[in-house]
């Protein structure tokens, strides 16, 4: 499961996550959608520990994990979340690819 609780994501002064709240199960299967620049791959890269919100909590499996160094979110990466990746628009095959290995 996957917990994020108030995450909020600034560059400088721009606030691109305001809050976000969300809870993801396992095998449960989450679509995020939105505008270019809404703030997805920055709520993505922050949910599969490549990047570290500015203020909130992101929970795997019961492990607060948004203030653990960056050596040790590179090891949960590789080792809960295998697989998992950000595709953008052009990369189709990737986006196949990951959504079979979540089957």
């Amino acid at each position: 499961m996957i917990e994020l609780k108030g995450i909020r994501k600034s560059f400088g002064t721009l606030e691109v996550l305001k809050g976000i709240d969300l809870c993801i199960g396992d095998s449960e299967l989450v679509s995020i959608v939105g505008s270019s620049g809404a703030g997805k791959t920055t709520l993505l890269q922050i949910m599969g520990t490549l990047d570290a919100p500015t203020t909130g909590e992101v929970i795997i499996d019961g492990e607060r994990v948004s203030m653990l160094c960056r050596t040790l979110c590179r090891h949960i990466h590789a080792t809960r979340l295998p697989g998992a990746s950000v595709p953008q628009p052009s990369a189709t095959a990737s986006l196949i690819n990951l959504a079979s290995s979540a089957l």
